[in-house]
């Protein structure tokens, strides 16, 4: 009895494994089938790697998804790609544009976090060396 049930098992496996080999596997979507989640997700990993060029590229495809997203979250969503790309643009020491991002989304009615991104925007710009980091800033 029990022979019978391992060769059964013997045989399905196989059986399984025949018809696998048969199923052709997608591969994993690339960006132009992402989300607006995806993207986010694939840019934050980025950033977090301090890939910021590729996280920006990321954060600008999911505003392209948008319709991706619930209605309702649509505004929210723009104002925290903005806020992302801005981020990744004041890492890099680019604060003009990190200015413009973070514009936008208090534009888009981020009363939290982008008004304060304006002030310290605001204030490296202004800084003598032009906004642009020193080699010891730049390392903390």
């Amino acid at each position: 009895m029990k022979e019978q049930r391992w060769l059964l098992i013997c045989m399905c496996v196989a059986a399984l494994g025949a018809i696998g080999g048969c199923v052709q596997r997608r591969p994993p979507p690339g960006p132009e089938a992402w989300n607006y989640m995806q993207a986010m997700e694939y840019g934050f990993g980025r950033e977090k790697r301090g890939d910021y060029p590729g996280a920006i590229q990321a954060y600008r495809k999911a505003l392209t998804r948008l319709d991706t997203v619930y209605p309702d979250l649509v505004v929210k969503a723009q104002i925290a790609a903005h806020n992302r790309i801005g981020s990744c643009y004041s890492k890099q020491g680019r604060y003009a544009d990190a200015l413009k991002e973070f514009r936008v989304s208090a534009k888009l009615g981020d009363s939290r976090y982008a008004p304060v991104a304006i002030e310290k925007m605001k204030r490296h710009l202004q800084a003598p060396d032009g906004g642009r980091r020193s080699a010891e800033g730049a390392a903390r």
